[in-house]
């Protein structure tokens, strides 16, 4: 939700969602790997982790069993403040990519929706951009 809502703005380059291949420079990120998305997550659920060890027999002081208690709500917001960190201080390239566009600015182009539609490749040559570009503005 982060990715989309505060960093892409709604823009996602949806030809190379469906690209698993190495030259997929939208979201290959790391050799495949979003190194920003782990190191969320590892800090997120090592917070509940206490909780989940009483659920399995292990006796832990209180605390950590009602940190088991808040398990989702505490994943959810530490895990999504933890990524709006990282991705500020080292952002991702996708990040990067999306960096100034507007709302969904990209859904009208060979990017967007409009490209799977018209069956795009996932790379568009920055001519072919600046056309699709164009004509999604009425130019």
């Amino acid at each position: 939700m982060g990715p989309y809502y505060v960093f892409s703005r709604g823009n996602l380059f949806v030809p190379s969602l469906y690209d698993g291949s190495p030259t997929n420079k939208h979201y290959w990120y790391s050799r495949g790997w979003n190194i920003q998305t782990y190191i969320a997550y590892i800090v997120a659920v090592g917070l509940c982790l206490v909780g989940f060890v009483n659920k399995v027999g292990v006796k832990v002081r209180q605390v950590g069993v009602e940190l088991g208690y808040l398990g989702w709500f505490l994943t959810f917001s530490t895990g999504w403040i933890v990524y709006y960190v990282v991705n500020k201080v080292w952002p991702h390239q996708n990040v990067q990519y999306t960096k100034g566009l507007k709302w969904e600015e990209l859904a009208a182009t060979d990017y967007g929706v409009a490209g799977v539609l018209q069956g795009v490749s996932t790379y568009v040559s920055d001519d072919e951009r600046q056309k699709s570009e164009e004509v999604a503005k009425g130019e």
